[in-house]
C-alpha cells in the first residue's frame, strides 16, 4: 500500500499474483505447469519456490524468467523497497546483497 513502493513496482517490474492453489494450467517458457494433488498445490509455485512452500513469498525473476530468489515472508515497506532496488535497478549483477545494505 505505500506509493513510492507500488509505483516503482509499477515501472520496474511485471507484478504478477500467482494462487498457488490454484487449478488452471500455466504456461511459463514453453512448459505447461498444472496443479499436482499430491502436493496440494500448483508444480509452478513449487517449482518457483524451490518446494519451500511458504506464503506469502515473492520470486524475483530476471527478463528472461530465470530464477533470481524467492523471499518468503511479509516485509515492512522499507525493507521491500531495498529488495525491490537490488535486483530492479541490477545490483545484483555486481554485488553481493550484503555488500549491497552496507551502501
Amino acid at each position: 500500500t505505500d506509493p513510492a513502493v507500488v509505483a516503482y513496482i509499477n515501472k520496474n517490474y511485471y507484478a504478477v499474483k500467482l494462487n498457488a492453489e490454484g487449478k488452471s494450467p500455466i504456461m511459463l517458457n514453453g512448459h505447461t505447469y498444472t496443479y499436482k494433488e499430491q502436493y496440494r498445490a500448483h508444480e509452478l509455485a513449487v517449482a518457483l519456490l524451490q518446494g519451500q512452500m511458504s506464503y506469502p513469498t515473492t520470486v524475483y525473476l530476471d527478463e528472461k524468467f530465470n530464477m533470481l530468489t524467492p523471499v518468503p515472508g511479509y516485509l515492512d515497506a522499507s525493507t521491500f523497497q531495498k529488495i525491490l532496488t537490488y535486483f530492479g535497478d541490477n545490483h545484483h549483477k555486481s554485488k553481493s546483497w550484503e555488500e549491497y545494505t552496507k551502501m
